[in-house]
């Protein structure tokens, strides 16, 4: 782990989304890059009605105030930062642009190659996720890199049980290698878990992967389980009550929208709806 990428609105609210990486920078040493968008305060109707000329002297005062304050913004955020983690010798930068959000954070996420990108999700209703969506959504969509996703208002508390939410795809060794290079300096117990839909049984396919992850990771404790499941939302939700889950993981793949797993509406829910954090792969 060299790098950690944390898209930051510079809200104290919003603290609880890098405190959570704390204990993994604290086991792994890596470096935590804060970024920080700060968006043309226009739309395109306004610009219409404004004029050329005189929307570009109002825009240009007002970007140039919210870069001011964003910059002073993310100072204090950066001593908030510092103040949590004295006594670690950790790399510590904040970066802000002018630019669209989404395309800003990509941009730095390119430049910097991180191994984990963390950002804050939100409740949303149906019709917000259908229409609008949201930058966490699109940085899932569009990057290439793992995204861990915290709830908003979410309290930490030690990672112990983890569950992997396996399609039974060969990418899933692939994606469990990286989580346990993630969270490799803690103790925990991974349950790689299908949800199966069907009637026909996936668990001779389930052991062969877990064949194979066994023979690699004979130090971590992993329990292997085909769960029928005739409503998978129930399911899975019931499957993380019992086991008291603390950290979702699954993995996603672009040629098909925003992610495979189940299907995309299931996957979504997932990622809005979680009261945990989750943490998302995307396929090789």
């Amino acid at each position: 782990m060299k790098h950690i990428l944390i898209p930051s609105d510079l809200r104290i609210e919003s603290d609880p989304v890098w405190q959570y990486v704390l204990p993994l920078v604290k086991t792994m040493g890596a470096s935590l890059h804060f970024v920080h968008a700060v968006d043309d305060p226009f739309v395109k109707d306004e610009r219409d009605h404004v004029g050329a000329e005189g929307v570009d002297k109002i825009t240009s005062d007002l970007v140039y105030k919210y870069r001011d304050e964003a910059d002073k913004a993310m100072i204090k955020l950066l001593d908030r930062v510092k103040a949590a983690m004295t006594g670690m010798d950790i790399h510590v930068e904040g970066h802000v642009r002018n630019g669209n959000a989404e395309e800003v954070i990509l941009h730095e996420a390119a430049e910097i190659q991180p191994q984990l990108i963390v950002m804050g999700s939100h409740d949303h209703s149906k019709l917000d996720r259908m229409f609008f969506g949201s930058v966490t959504q699109a940085i899932i969509r569009r990057s290439h890199f793992p995204v861990l996703a915290i709830p908003e208002k979410y309290i930490f508390k030690p990672v112990n049980q983890i569950v992997y939410m396996s399609d039974l795809d060969n990418n899933d060794t692939i994606s469990i290698a990286k989580l346990l290079n993630l969270f490799g300096g803690n103790a925990f117990n991974l349950h790689i878990t299908h949800f199966n839909l069907d009637e026909v049984s996936k668990d001779e396919a389930l052991y062969a992967i877990g064949d194979k992850i066994r023979n690699d990771h004979k130090e971590i404790q992993i329990d292997f389980e085909v769960v029928d499941a005739r409503v998978l939302r129930d399911a899975y939700k019931q499957y993380i009550s019992m086991k008291n889950i603390d950290l979702i993981a699954l993995t996603t793949r672009k040629d098909h929208g925003m992610m495979r797993f189940i299907n995309p509406g299931t996957a979504i829910d997932v990622l809005y709806h979680s009261k945990l954090p989750v943490l998302i792969f995307h396929r090789a």
